[in-house]
C-alpha cells in the first residue's frame, strides 16, 4: 500500500530519495505529504473569468440603445423577456446577455415587474405555448 502512495505522489525530493538505493524501502507518511498541493503534477488550469463586455463595445451590440427603447416597456412582453432569462428563471447577466449596465438594470427591473405582474413564471422560462391571461371578450347573450 506504502508503495501505491509512494508513487502516486511524486515530488523531486522524493523521487531522489527512492532510487538512493537498489531495492525500495518503505518510507514513512506524512498526512501533509498526501496534500493536493504535492501530490499534483497537472498544470492547473486557470479559466478566464467571466466579466461584462467593456462600455464600447457593450454600446455597439446594446439592441435597446440602438433602437432608443426602454427595456421597462417591454415588461408586458413575454416573448422579449424570456430571451434574457435561463430555464430556471434566473436573469442572465451582462457577460451574458452584452448589454450596457444601464439597459442590464432597467431589464432586470422589466423582467422582476412581470414576475410580479404574472406575465413571466417565477421559476422557469416561458414555454412557446405559455400565454398568460389571454384576453378573451365576454360572450353577452
Amino acid at each position: 500500500m506504502e508503495d501505491i502512495l509512494q508513487w502516486r505522489c511524486t515530488s523531486t525530493a522524493s523521487v531522489e530519495s527512492m532510487y538512493t538505493s537498489v531495492k525500495l524501502l518503505p518510507k514513512i507518511i506524512k498526512p501533509s505529504d498526501l496534500t493536493p498541493a504535492k501530490c499534483s503534477n497537472e498544470r492547473k488550469r486557470t479559466r478566464r473569468p467571466n466579466v461584462a463586455p467593456p462600455a464600447p463595445v457593450a454600446r455597439y451590440n446594446d439592441i435597446f440603445r440602438q433602437l432608443s427603447v426602454d427595456p421597462v416597456d417591454f415588461s408586458l412582453n413575454p416573448s422579449v423577456l424570456s430571451a434574457y432569462v435561463s430555464e430556471m428563471g434566473k436573469i442572465y447577466g451582462r457577460n451574458i446577455t452584452g448589454l450596457t449596465s444601464r439597459s442590464q438594470r432597467r431589464l432586470g427591473k422589466a423582467i422582476r415587474r412581470a414576475r410580479m405582474i404574472g406575465v413571466l413564471p417565477q421559476l422557469s422560462r416561458p414555454s412557446k405555448q405559455w400565454v398568460p391571461n389571454s384576453y378573451r371578450p365576454i360572450k353577452r347573450t
